[in-house]
């Protein structure tokens, strides 16, 4: 059992990364159609979000650092990052979060060619 956040994440990473490829593999093969592959990589990433997305450490440090920010400056600090990023609240997604989702949505609209 992984007894650090840090090391959670990492292997919920190294996990995806693995699934990926493996999928990535196997469909470019023609070992798994169109579909498999687009659910399987979904599930991997669902998988690796929510480890690195739902620690009570971060869920805490997005608590506190909203109701600082909402407060302290009236909400004008929270509506420039909504300008900026599209996202009201500060940390309602990790930067490996960001990552995971742009590398799926990359593989799943590559313009495959399957293999006969």
């Amino acid at each position: 059992m992984l007894c650090t956040p840090w090391l959670a994440a990492e292997a919920a990473i190294g996990q995806y990364e693995a699934t990926a490829v493996t999928c990535f593999v196997n469909y470019q093969s023609g070992h798994m159609d169109q579909n498999s592959f687009i659910t399987e990589l979904q599930t991997a990433e669902n998988q690796c979000v929510k480890v690195l997305d739902d620690s009570y450490s971060r869920k805490l440090l997005k608590m506190a650092v909203n109701a600082l920010t909402l407060c302290l400056t009236l909400g004008i600090a929270n509506l420039i990052h909504k300008a900026d990023t599209g996202e009201f609240l500060f940390f309602n997604q990790s930067a490996e979060t960001k990552q995971i989702q742009d590398a799926s949505a990359s593989l799943r609209h590559h313009p495959f060619k399957e293999i006969s």
